[in-house]
């Protein structure tokens, strides 16, 4: 490691590819014995370097974003956009517009607001843009307040206890 160091400086942080791809495979193998239409899915936020979501691609994983930064990283590294996902609560019209243009394959709706602009981006479409729409199920599981995504207030997701789920 110091003659990597002196080479390359530091920080330098150090992945072994075949280590990484054996367990992208051993998720995705996980995921597809779930039965039909289960996947494995990274999520970029965690580690957004090209070549390893290249990597992660390669092997099959689903690539998640959250933001117009993040797909243009995985846009821009490769990766098929029909493996991409776009989650997260705050998706701006522009966001969403580079989204559909790109083709991605799926993106996820938290709120009423996010489903109107989808609807002006797409009205004139004629492809349908695949969503999800992420429900909040308004529990309370004791956990730290900043992780609890569930609860009745959380900003993420539609509510399950009001009309905005039904929408």
């Amino acid at each position: 490691m110091p003659d990597l160091a002196r080479e390359f400086g530091t920080p330098l942080y150090v992945f072994d590819e075949t280590t990484l791809r054996n367990r992208a495979r051993r998720a995705v193998a996980s995921a597809l014995a779930g039965g039909p239409g289960s996947r494995a899915v990274f999520a970029s936020k965690a580690l957004e370097l090209p070549r390893i979501l290249s990597i992660l691609a390669d092997e099959g994983l689903g690539i998640d974003v959250v933001s117009g930064g993040e797909l243009f990283v995985a846009l821009h590294s490769g990766i098929d956009p029909h493996v991409i996902s776009f989650n997260g609560n705050n998706k701006s019209q522009q966001e969403l517009r580079e989204a559909i243009d790109a083709g991605i394959e799926l993106i996820v709706v938290d709120n009423l607001h996010e489903l109107d602009l989808l609807e002006a981006l797409t009205r004139d479409r004629v492809k349908p843009v695949p969503v999800l729409l992420r429900l909040n199920p308004g529990i309370d599981v004791h956990t730290h307040d900043k992780i609890a995504t569930g609860v009745l207030d959380s900003k993420f997701g539609f509510p399950l206890w009001n009309d905005d789920a039904a929408a």
